[in-house]
Parts: structure tokens; C-alpha cells; sequence
């Protein structure tokens, strides 16, 4: 049967008080419900904590503005895109400053959020044997807060009065979907219109043999056994009578039926019968050029390449394939994975699938009010002890124009 020891509950009598003291109160022993207001000091140590708990150290490169006072307000950082530099001519031109503001005006409005954790009175039990339970406990709270700011940052699609843990993208909207509200041009996801894919590689190739099969309303299916294509692939057929073109592939290809939109005409196939797709890029280098030459030449300068750890490791995997055979060659496979592009590159916790983005760590924060209410309460029917915390806080992309993102990349 669980219980919370004695020796627990002194412990956990103790981690209260200190929370009290720092919070100007008293906390008596005994007591089921401690509820504590953060200040100020102790709410900074508190943000400082769970970026020292990032282990990737992401947090520690964007901005998070602490300690507002408001809840809304005007986005503090950006490039300030108007001219300085100019000549006044009294008394027929008056002398008047230039406005210290951002090309177009934004604001941010921080949302209530709540970062509550239960832990079941064995594992506190198990806790309370060691020296260090206090901080454990917090430990165990800043990771998780750590690592959920990371997923909001880069997967929050909105903003719902309800939110539960199993919902978090509804919690707040992260820097990618301010991007596509902000600056959708800058969000590449096709290349080839109606694709809704970026293909990166060379050329894949696959024989076409077997009778053509009328699909019905206006598509055909040409038989090729394990042909690999991805619905989206722009391929391109030869070899046939009647079907020599260059078609999408369709959402109902299956493994050995490539779907295209055609004219039904009976037809088998053979060879030398193929259809052959060529990549939107031949490598991930080539693909951040284009991505970087889409940031303003005066805003490049700090980029970084962030991209997920899947198509890293995919190229990475393909060289070491083709050249990893010589520890030499190894040493120079790594130090090509140091930058794209000419830029440095990063696979940042959380970024979502088959993404590459380009901008700056500061382009993007986190800000966070200055008020923080946190309670513990023992709760005898779950058997637990529960960490209630509060907070407020937003995500924000500082200047859309420097941060441009590809999604939707394949490798063929």
C-alpha cells in the first residue's frame, strides 16, 4: 500500500518553508495546501533554471524577456528598417528625428499557462533517502518546462482557452506558425506546384511493364513493381505509345501502381518503358542557398541553418556511405556537417519533421511576465503529491523577414 513516509513529509515540510520564506510568508507543518507568490528574484532564478536544464542549450541562445510588467505590448527587438541618416534645412525643413521602429509595428499578448506535476507519493518516498531532494524536485519541474518551451516554440499552432498536456500545440502559437501567419511567403512547402513535397537528391528511376489499368475518372495506373515514387513526385515517362509526359503522382499510387491524371488508352507496357523523377535539389547545401538568398543581404549576417535531425542524418548517412570507408575521409564528412550553405548548422530539440530553416537564434523569443504563482497540495485520492505552477507567457518571431523555412523535404 502506498503512503507518504514520515521522513518524506519532513522533507517536503522543509521544501515548502523555503518556498514560503522566499515568497515573505510562513508555512506551518502540516498543512495540505502551501500556495506561494514567486518574486521577482525568484522568479528569474526560476527561467534561469530551466535553461540550465536545456540540455542543447537553445534556450540560452534566443531571447527570453523576463520580468514584464504587462501583458501586452510592443515585440522589443528587430531591425529598425528606417533610415538615420539625413539633412534638415531650417527654417524651410524643419530637423526631425526618425522613428526608432521596426518596418511594420507588432505586438505580442502573453497567455496564462500552467505547468502542473504530480509525483506519486513511492517516488517521493524514494527521493526523501537522498541529501539533495530539494533539488531534485525542482530539477525535475525545470526540465519539463524546458523541453515543453521547446516544443510550443517550434510546434504551437494556436491559442485555445483549453489546452490539455495531450493538446499542447493548441497552447500557444510557436515561431513557425507566427511565420505563416506573418510572412507566409517565407515559408517554402512545394516546389513543383500541387507537389506539396520538396525532393532532394538525384534521379530515381523505374521500369513501367504490365497493362495499363483505367483508375476511372480521369486517371490511369501504370503498373511498376516497388517503384518507390512519393505522391507529389513530378516523374517524367518515355517509352510507351501513348503515355510519354510529365505527370504529379497521385495520393492513390501504391507500391506497385504509379496514379496518374492521363487519358485512358489500352496500352501494355515494356521496356524500355520507365518513368524517372529528378530532385528540386541535388543537397541540402543547395536547398539553404536558396533559403538564405531569401533573407535580405543587411539581415544575414548570425544565420543559422536549423534542421531536422531525420534529414541530417539521412545526407550524413549517404556520404558516409559513398566516402567513409578512410577515417580521413570521415574526419571531413563531419567538419561538412558543420555548415550549410556557408552558414552554421544546428539540429535544434523539437524542430519539426522534414524541415530546414534559416534565421538567427535572436530573431526568435520567448517572453514571460513577471508574475509566477506556484502551490503544493498532497492529494490522498491520487495518491500523490501535486506541483501546481502558473505563468504567463508568448512566442515570437522578432523580424519575419529574416527567417525563411522549407518544409515537406524528401530525400528520393
Amino acid at each position: 500500500m502506498s503512503i507518504l513516509t514520515a521522513e518524506t513529509l519532513r522533507s517536503l515540510h522543509s521544501y515548502m518553508a523555503a518556498i514560503a520564506r522566499d515568497a515573505g510568508m510562513r508555512f506551518t507543518p502540516g498543512s495540505a495546501l502551501g500556495s506561494f507568490p514567486v518574486p521577482p528574484k525568484t522568479h528569474e532564478r526560476l527561467i534561469s533554471l530551466t535553461v540550465d536544464q536545456d540540455t542543447t542549450g537553445f534556450l540560452r541562445r534566443i531571447n527570453l524577456v523576463t520580468g514584464l510588467k504587462e501583458t501586452e505590448g510592443k515585440l522589443l527587438y528587430g531591425d529598425l528598417d528606417d533610415h538615420v541618416l539625413k539633412r534638415s534645412n531650417p527654417p524651410t525643413n524643419a530637423r526631425e528625428p526618425s522613428v526608432a521602429a521596426a518596418r511594420t509595428e507588432r505586438n505580442y499578448s502573453l497567455k496564462s499557462t500552467e505547468a502542473d506535476m504530480m509525483l506519486d507519493w513511492d517516488k517521493l518516498n524514494a527521493y526523501a533517502r537522498f541529501p539533495n531532494f530539494t533539488e531534485t524536485l525542482r530539477n525535475q519541474l525545470a526540465l519539463r518546462i524546458a523541453n515543453d518551451r521547446l516544443y510550443v516554440g517550434w510546434n504551437g499552432l494556436d491559442t485555445l482557452a483549453y489546452a490539455p498536456t495531450a493538446q499542447i500545440t493548441s497552447l500557444n502559437k510557436g515561431w513557425v506558425q507566427r511565420l505563416r501567419e506573418e510572412a507566409p511567403a517565407n515559408v517554402i512547402s512545394e516546389i513543383v506546384a500541387g507537389s506539396a513535397k520538396i525532393f532532394v537528391g538525384g534521379t530515381k528511376e523505374a521500369g513501367l511493364a504490365g497493362a495499363v489499368v483505367n483508375v476511372g475518372g480521369g486517371v490511369v495506373g501504370l503498373p511498376s513493381v516497388n517503384h518507390g515514387f512519393l505522391p507529389g513526385a513530378q516523374i517524367t515517362v518515355t517509352g510507351t505509345t501513348n503515355y510519354n509526359a510529365v505527370y504529379l503522382v497521385l495520393p492513390s499510387t501504391t507500391a506497385n501502381q504509379v496514379d496518374v491524371t492521363a487519358v485512358y488508352v489500352a496500352e501494355t507496357l515494356a521496356a524500355p518503358a520507365k518513368a524517372a523523377q529528378v530532385a528540386d535539389y541535388k543537397n541540402m547545401d543547395e536547398l539553404a542557398v536558396d533559403l538564405v538568398s531569401a533573407v535580405p543581404v543587411h539581415k544575414r549576417a548570425g544565420l543559422t541553418c536549423m534542421v531536422a535531425d531525420e534529414l541530417r542524418a539521412a545526407e550524413k548517412g549517404l556520404l558516409y556511405q559513398q566516402h567513409g570507408a578512410q577515417p580521413t575521409e570521415k574526419v571531413v564528412i563531419e567538419r561538412a556537417f558543420e555548415n550549410l550553405a556557408g552558414y552554421p548548422v544546428e539540429t535544434p530539440a523539437f524542430i519539426p519533421q522534414r524541415t530546414l530553416v534559416a534565421t538567427k537564434h535572436r530573431n526568435l523569443s520567448i517572453y514571460i511576465h513577471e508574475g509566477w504563482n506556484r502551490a503544493i497540495e498532497n492529494k490522498h485520492e491520487w495518491k500523490g503529491v501535486v506541483f501546481w505552477n502558473e505563468f504567463t507567457e508568448g512566442y515570437f518571431v522578432e523580424d519575419p523577414d529574416a527567417f525563411v523555412m522549407a518544409e515537406n523535404i524528401y530525400r528520393i
